[in-house]
């Protein structure tokens, strides 16, 4: 046998298996009599799970439940399940893995061997703070800088490539867009796809008409252009093709060769040959307008997510990687990237080729032969929702990332900045902030209410954790024996990556940026910066500390022997300001707060001004989010202090504090309990047995 009973318990947790490997699982399953019970309590798990999906969806908790149950006695049979049909990636139920990361701590055995820890098999999902919607764009075919985006039901126009954007009328407020699109040739035609219809603007979004309504089929997934001006295609479950420039829809053809809600997406060759890939059904290729469709899918997953064309070779992004045909699609070769890796946009870049999906953008320069990651200026975890080419700039590309807006690269993909200034970040559906905390070293989550806490990690001997600034992600210190081990967690439940492993003391801190794009681990003597292309590391002499992450998002403020310190990630560092001791920096690195011998001092990192006396006992915790108040604690007094020093409010009775998110309230920690603190009210307890996660 290939595998042994060690691996099973994370072979039975992959869906869906590659064919070997299942093979592997198979075999051996029917071998070992303690596996077989072992898959017979998976599968009454796995029951469990999915008849707790509906309590789920109406917004219950059903972890108490599911407590319940597990406890109860059980007959021990084999379940039969029904088969799930998994849709588009954006809309997979995030639920399950909550409920199956709580379920692992029952079922998973308890080991902490010495040395580093191994990552664990899984982690729970929660909802980031926005919604898992991206803004899609589209670029003008004959003005690169002449750009589309919508979302929320709004649409936006760019003239300048992205640096800022304006809204324009709204076709819908409650508007799902799917999909966005300028003319060829008529750069005020504007078309908005969603749910079943289309909109047709031909005065530069000023307004906006239904061009056709009530299409069958399920969500639109893509509008595309054709090459002729004038003509459009628009699905999914049926490819519908538009004309005289988008006044006129009709049915492409009556060859059935796609499921109902099967087609993710469309690819046009110069010639007009559609290559259409489906979802559990490969590619199909039509070179008659639509008309009739004909499988090209020999050697292919069957989950194609997106085609693309690169002179007379074909990329399908499935949900099982990356593929390459070199015959119009006869047949398809896996190419990468190495890794798992739901590809849901691919998109050629002169020689190379960019795959986008779930946590990685990754680049090959050798027709798939070996990949890297590109995500230099990215979230750490991004959802790549679509990639964008700019028509006249080869090396200018865009990524539409769900729940964090747009990125540009002026490099061929290389680096990327973000380009939302006068996009609505935050939309009004977004799911409630997330708090991290810790219950006996072990990872947390929940809501800004508590009213559903749950673990995020099998690990046991969590340190610390701290939440990306998109809630996107959330990296934590694991150590065991005389090992540790930082890793990453990414919304909607994931395989913890591992991003640093170490022997000694383990990291004090860990720092986000503010776009999530790098993460900072510092320990005594040293500081190390990661953005899972690349990592760096720092000395760090005595007394040296680290402050907090620079406006500009790529370097880090250092204090060192009354010196302010910027050190780029990247570069070198230069001393911007001066400071008598180790300060607390504002969001905006310039305004400064320092406190000593009971004198607060505030002032810039150009100069100190006012001083305020408070008790000797103090020490300030940060700064809130907006900058315009302090956070100190003395003793077991909590201040909130204004800009200027003065005291604002306070409570007594708690020995730690730190602001909740967004700055509205105060976390407090007493008694082994987490409270919430709005000044002007009384502490609220949110949960008992609950520690500080950073």
């Amino acid at each position: 046998m290939r595998i042994n009973c060690g691996e099973i318990r994370l072979r039975l947790q992959e869906s869906p298996l590659v064919r070997t490997g299942q093979q592997d699982l198979d075999a051996h399953l029917a071998a070992c009599p303690d596996c077989r019970q072992l898959a017979v309590e998976w599968e009454w798990m796995d029951a469990l799970i999915l008849g707790s999906l509906e309590g789920m969806t109406a917004g219950r908790s059903v972890r108490a439940g599911v407590r319940r149950r597990i406890a109860a006695p059980r007959r021990r049979h084999l379940l039969t399940l029904p088969p799930w049909k998994i849709p588009h990636p954006a809309l997979w139920p995030l639920p399950v893995a909550a409920v199956l990361a709580l379920l692992l701590l029952v079922f998973l055995p308890r080991t902490n061997s010495p040395g580093v820890p191994p990552p664990p098999p899984v982690s729970a999902a929660w909802s980031v703070q926005r919604p898992n919607v991206g803004f899609l764009i589209a670029a003008d075919p004959a003005d690169g800088d002449h750009l589309l985006a919508g979302a929320f039901g709004q649409v936006y126009v760019s003239w300048n490539g992205g640096d800022t954007w304006r809204r324009l009328a709204s076709p819908g407020r409650h508007l799902t867009i799917r999909a966005v699109l300028i003319a060829r040739g008529d750069a005020r035609r504007y078309l908005v796809a969603s749910q079943h219809s289309v909109y047709l603007s031909t005065d530069g979004g000023a307004h906006w008409r239904p061009a056709v309504t009530g299409l069958p089929g399920a969500t639109i997934m893509f509008l595309k252009s054709g090459f002729r001006p004038g003509t459009f295609y628009v699905g999914p479950g049926i490819v519908w093709s538009g004309a005289a420039g988008g006044s006129i829809w009709q049915r492409t053809g009556r060859d059935y060769v796609f499921a109902p809600d099967g087609v993710q997406t469309l690819a046009v060759a110069p010639d007009g040959t559609l290559y259409a890939g489906i979802w559990a059904g490969g590619v199909a290729t039509s070179d008659d307008g639509g008309r009739t469709w004909h499988r090209r899918s020999s050697g292919l997953a069957p989950d194609v997510m997106d085609v693309a064309i690169q002179g007379s070779r074909l990329w399908a992004g499935t949900t099982h990687g990356i593929y390459r045909s070199d015959n119009a699609g006869a047949q398809w070769r896996y190419v990468g990237p190495g890794f798992h890796l739901a590809v849901t946009s691919i998109l050629p870049v002169g020689q190379s080729i960019l795959a986008g999906g779930r946590g990685a953008l990754v680049r090959s320069d050798d027709g798939g032969r070996t990949w890297t990651l590109s995500m230099d200026g990215l979230p750490v975890n991004p959802y790549i929702a679509a990639l964008q080419a700019d028509p006249s700039r080869p090396t200018r590309l865009y990524a539409s990332v769900n729940g964090d807006g747009l990125y540009r690269s002026d490099d061929g993909g290389r680096t990327w900045q973000p380009i939302d200034r006068g996009l609505p970040m935050h939309g009004s559906d977004s799911a409630p902030p997330l708090i991290l905390f810790l219950r006996g070293h072990v990872l947390w989550k929940t809501d800004t209410a508590a009213t559903d806490p749950g673990v995020l990690t099998v690990e046991t001997d969590v340190q610390r954790a701290v939440l990306a600034p998109d809630g996107a992600s959330a990296a934590y210190v694991a150590a065991s024996g005389a090992g540790w081990a930082v890793r990453i967690l990414c919304s909607g439940g994931c395989a913890p990556r591992t991003v640093l492993t170490g022997t000694g003391p383990a990291p004090t801190r860990l720092l986000w940026s503010p776009n999530a794009s790098l993460l900072a681990m510092v320990r005594p003597g040293s500081l190390t910066v990661t953005n899972r292309t690349q990592t760096r590391s720092f000395p760090l002499a005595a007394g040296e500390r680290v402050l907090r992450w620079s406006p500009d998002m790529r370097s880090l403020l250092l204090w060192r022997a009354g010196a302010i310190i910027r050190q780029p990630w990247d570069g070198t560092e230069t001393i911007i300001g001066h400071s008598a001791q180790a300060p607390s920096l504002a969001p905006d690195g310039i305004h400064l707060a320092a406190l000593t011998h009971g004198e607060l001092r505030l002032g810039t990192i150009r100069g100190s001004a006012a001083a305020t006396r408070l008790v000797t006992a103090c020490r300030l915790r940060s700064w809130s989010p907006d900058g315009s108040r302090l956070l100190a604690q003395c003793g077991t007094r909590t201040l909130v202090l204004s800009g200027s020093g003065r005291v604002m409010a306070a409570v007594s009775g708690y020995r730690d504090a730190l602001w909740g998110p967004g700055g509205a309230a105060v976390l407090l920690y007493r008694d082994g309990g987490l409270w919430r603190w709005s000044p002007g009210s009384r502490p609220v307890l949110l949960l008992p047995d609950a520690a500080p996660a950073s």
